[in-house]
């Protein structure tokens, strides 16, 4: 009886720790999460270009030391970036499960624009995360992804709780990266300030 009421109370927590992993792009070739979104919107590629620059100065205010390479003749501009989330963090006292005040933490990564008529493309990837200390520092992976799972499915409950809180901290880099893409597509959809 006890094993049928641990499954049922486990079985939700599986469930949604696997459709948060079947949400995260891993790419086949480098095994390495990598997010991508194709957006649609009306304009050629230079009215696209220029709303583009204008999103970057805006989300990252020093956009000029974010932009690493641009054409706008090939229509692509690629940079690199320091993303910051916060997150709960667990940790096991006494043998209980403790939760945290929300943890900062920031995520360098990498992104692609691409931008032609009528739509324009945004990738980011090479996500490294960030540990308390710089050696903790790790490019977020399928490898990463497995340990995680590994520590969740873990019978030592630190290694589960530990798991929790990578996590929660998953969970937290997808919603800001998730609002990155709403916010280019926003701008991109959104008639020009010039047009009046």
């Amino acid at each position: 009886m006890k094993t049928i009421l641990l499954i049922l109370l486990a079985f939700p927590i599986l469930s949604f720790s696997q459709t948060l992993y079947d949400s995260i792009p891993v790419d086949q070739e480098t095994s390495v999460v990598r997010f991508e979104k194709v957006i649609e919107a009306s304009g050629d590629k230079d009215a696209l270009y220029s709303k583009t620059k204008i999103w970057l100065s805006d989300i990252f205010k020093n956009s000029k030391s974010v932009i690493q390479t641009e054409d706008k003749s090939e229509g692509y501009i690629t940079g690199k970036a320091l993303l910051q989330y916060s997150y709960t963090h667990h940790i096991v006292k006494k043998k209980k499960i403790e939760e945290l005040p929300n943890e900062p933490n920031r995520a360098d990564f990498t992104f692609k624009i691409f931008i032609k008529d009528n739509k324009a493309k945004i990738i980011v990837s090479n996500i490294i995360i960030h540990g308390i200390m710089e050696f903790m520092n790790y490019e977020w992976s399928k490898s990463a992804i497995d340990f995680t799972q590994k520590q969740l499915t873990s019978e030592d409950l630190e290694e589960k709780v530990k798991g929790q809180t990578k996590e929660a901290e998953y969970r937290a880099l997808i919603d800001e990266i998730t609002t990155i893409f709403a916010s280019y597509q926003r701008t991109l959809q959104k008639k020009a300030e010039s047009d009046f």
